[in-house]
């Protein structure tokens, strides 16, 4: 055979293999091209559902940051109302406080008006018992500086009483001076004289003893003595008279003609030295000044 039918016969032979080859490659083409398309859709959609998920859980992040948000406000509500509540208990301790300090402020406040109620009148019944001695002695009177060795010539105390009234003091004798008693008072001592204490029948008849005593007796002594006639009063009132002589002795060293009356409540009378006008000055206006 020649060269050229070889050359036919081994094409021949080979043109099958060439062409089932060519199929082969065109298929797996074909197969690479669809299992490409396959693939591409398939991540396509893996990819959708991963987005798809992605936007849920977004969602779920963006719901729970919310959530947190609204944790952390209500929190701080909670802490704002806490910290509202606490000044109320404190608030209401205070207060507490406040009306046991209160409570016991008004105890005190309740002590002491009662106490200064006590004591206002406690006063007033002194203040009382004082008017009711001095009204039990409103008929007597004091001599002091009597010689007492004097009674025997006159026929004892009230005898003593009348020769005073009427022979020293020269008392109009149209004045029947009609006693209760005379008597001395305190103990008998050698170094002093007793006061005589004479109560009058009638207060008019002391009144006009004690009116008529500072005129009568001036310049006027009995062996010797100067004889002092005042009213007969508690010692309360005689304190209180006391405590006036500095006044009364002050006013005397200005000019002014001053006493302290027996016939009204411890006070000082006294006689201004310009204009010649009687004043009183109160126990309690002196207290003042003081």
């Amino acid at each position: 055979m020649s060269c050229y039918l070889r050359l036919s016969l081994q094409n021949a032979k080979l043109l099958p293999l060439v062409e089932a080859k060519t199929r082969l490659n065109r298929y797996f083409v074909d197969n690479d091209n669809v299992l490409k398309m396959a693939t591409r859709s398939k991540l396509a959609k893996t990819a959708d559902v991963s987005l798809e998920s992605i936007s849920k859980q977004l969602e779920k992040l963006s719901l729970l940051d919310e959530i947190q948000r609204d944790i952390r406000q209500v929190k701080g509500e909670f802490e704002a109302l806490k910290t509202k509540v606490e000044n109320l208990e404190t608030g209401q301790r205070d207060l507490e406080n406040a009306l046991s300090h209160l409570d016991e402020d008004s105890q005190d406040l309740k002590s002491e008006v009662s106490l200064k109620a006590e004591k206002a009148v406690v006063e007033e019944l002194k203040n009382k018992i004082e008017e009711l001695e001095n009204e039990a002695r409103r008929n007597n009177i004091l001599i002091v500086n009597f010689p007492e060795n004097m009674e025997r010539e006159h026929e004892g105390s009230s005898g003593l009483a009348k020769y005073l009234f009427t022979e020293v003091m020269e008392i109009d004798g149209s004045v029947d001076f009609k006693l209760v008693k005379a008597y001395r008072i305190g103990q008998k001592r050698e170094d002093r004289r007793r006061p005589l204490l004479v109560r009058f029948v009638s207060t008019l008849e002391r009144n006009i003893i004690l009116k008529e005593a500072p005129r009568k007796l001036k310049g006027k002594d009995v062996e010797g003595s100067k004889i002092i006639i005042t009213d007969d009063v508690c010692q309360k009132t005689q304190a209180r008279r006391r405590r006036l002589l500095p006044k009364m002795f002050d006013l005397r060293s200005q000019g002014h003609q001053a006493f302290i009356p027996w016939d009204m409540q411890p006070g000082i009378k006294y006689r201004d030295c310009q204009n010649g006008q009687w004043k009183f000055i109160r126990e309690e206006d002196t207290k003042q000044r003081n």
